[in-house]
């Protein structure tokens, strides 16, 4: 399964221009058992620095799929396209 992690208001990307606010991974089991799993400090250190940050992090969206399919929708390079949250 892919999912689609959306924090706010989103943590600084350093020398870029504005945040981040969006992880997109994949999982065998349950995405929002793996997503509390991220949120508890084991995984992702995107994450880890949103949490560290104060943002509330939800899953908001999800897609049969594995790891083909999570990288060719990282390949998009448009995260908050995909956020139902953060699509205008």
């Amino acid at each position: 399964m892919v999912y689609l992690a959306c924090f706010a208001p989103g943590i600084p990307r350093g020398a870029r221009a504005g945040n981040a606010r969006h992880y997109l991974g994949s999982c065998a089991g349950d995405p929002a058992e793996r997503l509390a799993e991220h949120v508890r400090g084991g995984g992702s250190p995107l994450i880890r620095a949103a949490v560290a940050a104060g943002c509330e992090v939800a899953l908001v969206a999800t897609w049969p799929g594995g790891r083909d399919l999570e990288r060719e929708m990282k390949q998009g390079h448009n995260l908050p396209r995909l956020c139902p949250r953060c699509r205008p």
